[in-house]
């Protein structure tokens, strides 16, 4: 998985997460064997705990904690919107 970008959310609390937008390594291999990324690579979201994050609406999101999740919202730039 790489990082395509990282954004801050924070919860109801005041508690800040520092949350990544990964995408799989799924590799293409073309003629003579060059590589490229596939476009349709999943993407998924997690804490830099390692946490999953489920995306619910624009600037809102899900940080899922065992059997609890975790209401958090951003303004950042580089938050996911869809």
């Amino acid at each position: 998985m790489r990082i395509l970008t990282t954004f801050i959310a924070t919860d109801d609390d005041g508690n800040d997460y520092m949350i990544h937008v990964l995408q799989g390594e799924h590799a293409i291999v073309g003629a003579g064997g060059r590589r490229s990324m596939s476009p349709d690579a999943m993407k998924e979201m997690q804490t830099d705990g390692g946490r999953h994050v489920n995306f619910i609406g624009p600037g809102e999101y899900e940080v899922i904690d065992g059997t609890r999740a975790i209401r958090v919202t951003s303004t950042d730039q580089n938050a996911p919107q869809q």
